[in-house]
Parts: C-alpha cells; sequence; structure tokens
C-alpha cells in the first residue's frame, strides 16, 4: 500500500476530514488533498508532522496494513520516542534506515554474483 494510501487509510479511521488534518499541519486543505492523492512529494519532517497529527508513530504509518489501527498508549512504544520526538531520535531512525539500505544493497550484489555464476555454468 502506498504511503498517502496508508495517510488517508488513517484519517478516515480517525474520523478526522482533511480540514482537521490540514489544519493540524498548518496549510490548506487543497494542499493536504494532494498529499493523499499523491500529488505532492512528502519530507521526513512533514511526514513526522502527519503522524504526529495521526498520534502514530513514523514505523506504523510505513508498515500499516489497511486494517487494524495501530495504537500508542503514551508518546514511547516499548522504550522508542514517539516519531515526532527529539531531532536525535529522527536522525538515529535516518542512519537505521540507511544502515538497513546498505545492507540490502549488499545483499542485492550477492545474489547477482550468485546468478551470474549460475548462468555462466
Amino acid at each position: 500500500m502506498k504511503i498517502e494510501n496508508n495517510i488517508k487509510k488513517l484519517r478516515e479511521m480517525r474520523n478526522h476530514t482533511q480540514e482537521v488534518m490540514a489544519k493540524k499541519l498548518s496549510i490548506s486543505q487543497n494542499a493536504y488533498c494532494k498529499i493523499e492523492s499523491g500529488k505532492t512529494d512528502l519530507s521526513f519532517a512533514r511526514l513526522v508532522q502527519i503522524c504526529q497529527a495521526l498520534e502514530i508513530d513514523l514505523f506504523d504509518l510505513i508498515n500499516f496494513d489497511g486494517q487494524k489501527i495501530p495504537v500508542n498508549i503514551s508518546n514511547s512504544q516499548n522504550g522508542v520516542p514517539f516519531a515526532g520526538g527529539s531531532n536525535a531520535f529522527v536522525q538515529e531512525l535516518q542512519k537505521l534506515y540507511e544502515a538497513r539500505i546498505a545492507d540490502l544493497q549488499k545483499e542485492i550484489d550477492r545474489l547477482h554474483n550468485l546468478l551470474e555464476k549460475t548462468l555462466a555454468k
């Protein structure tokens, strides 16, 4: 599911209108509509704002399955600060994503080499 679909579905599950979300994000309703329709490239900072407005963390927004609404009991989850937290948390999250991307690239390279060896036989 695309992230804009996740945003829309979660907004609807929270019974928020586009206008309510726009006010929470300090943007126009038209600008918010463009977010849900995928016509706006979302910055990391904007995603964090959307998470705050929907009262979920970034991980839950990205991994939302369209069914069960994630629930945050407080501003932390399993000791991990809420996505709208400090800059240190945002930087740490970015490092984790970059490390994961690097690991996945290594795996792609390994599989590519294995495929080349197999095809060369």
